[in-house]
């Protein structure tokens, strides 16, 4: 198994003992203002290519799906999620604060942007489970919260990205 961990452009190779001992952050410097997904991640051919990745930048799925399809063995991308984040749960005058680089904006939020943000939100995912589906890669949004075991039951169960959950 070869595990990589990513911060903007920046991929870094971490061991399996670093990810079981919560260290593999420490491998990889802070992305400051970067959005983009990472530089080409060295897939191995023939193998179980598993991203995980919130997929919350704006850029074409077929950046990451084209590598992780290619060379034969099995794509499957887990998209962890928030239920909180579907929707804005505020309205009025709101500071933003982008958790990647800690800039602030200041934001009015008023029904119609709500329901913009939420039709995008659910648009951006569409496009990412359409296009894992045209690329032959499996895809599931994976929730955050609760249980590992919990979470890998339900989407990911049924998409074929688990087999068996204990």
């Amino acid at each position: 198994m070869r595990l990589h961990a990513a911060a903007g452009r920046t991929l870094r190779a971490i061991t399996a003992d670093e990810v079981r001992a919560d260290r593999w952050r420490e491998r990889v410097p802070a992305a400051a203002g970067e959005t983009a997904p990472p530089g080409p991640i060295p897939w191995r051919p023939g193998a179980m290519k598993i991203l995980i990745c919130d997929l919350l930048f704006a850029t074409d799925p077929s950046a990451l799906l084209v590598p992780l399809a290619a060379g034969a063995g099995a794509g499957v991308v887990l998209a962890p999620a928030l239920a909180d984040e579907a929707e804005l749960p505020w309205r009025g005058n709101v500071e933003l604060t982008d958790c990647e680089n800690e800039t602030v904006r200041r934001q009015r939020v008023d029904e119609p942007l709500a329901a913009r943000y939420a039709a995008a939100y659910t648009r951006h995912f569409a496009l990412w489970r359409e296009a894992s589906r045209r690329r032959g890669v499996l895809f599931a949004r994976v929730p955050c919260e609760g249980a590992l075991a919990t979470a890998l039951s339900g989407e990911a169960f049924a998409a074929g990205a688990v087999e068996a959950v204990a």
